[in-house]
C-alpha cells in the first residue's frame, strides 16, 4: 500500500464505552428579528475544554417543541470548534428551543 492510503485507514473505538455527552456552557440567544414567529440572530455558546469530541466533526442544530427534539426542524450546521451560528429570519411557530446534536462522518 502507498504511504499516502495508510493516512485513509479509519480508526474505530472498539470499548464498551460510549463518549460523555458533550456539554455546552453560556448558551444565548437574542432575537433581533421584530416580527411575531420569526427569529433572527447569533446562537451563542461555549464548548468546555474538557468537552470529548474528538469524533466529532460538526454541530447540527435544531428548532424544537421541546427540549427532547419534538418536532424538530433543521436550522443550521457548524464544524466542531464553531461558537455560534447565525439565524437568518426563521419563522418558528411555536417552536421554542435550539436543540443541538454531535455528527461524526
Amino acid at each position: 500500500q502507498a504511504p499516502f492510503d495508510a493516512a485513509k485507514i479509519p480508526l474505530y473505538d472498539h470499548s464498551t464505552f460510549l463518549p460523555p455527552t458533550p456539554s455546552f456552557e453560556y448558551p444565548a440567544f437574542t432575537d433581533s428579528s421584530g416580527a411575531v414567529n420569526n427569529v433572527e440572530g447569533y446562537l451563542n455558546w461555549e464548548t468546555p475544554q474538557s468537552s470529548d469530541t474528538g469524533f466529532t466533526q460538526s454541530l447540527l442544530i435544531y428548532m424544537a417543541e421541546d427540549r427532547l427534539g419534538t418536532n424538530q426542524t433543521y436550522v443550521g450546521e457548524v464544524a466542531i470548534g464553531t461558537n455560534r451560528l447565525w439565524i437568518d429570519d426563521l419563522q418558528h411557530w411555536g417552536m421554542e428551543w435550539f436543540v443541538v446534536y454531535g455528527q461524526n462522518e
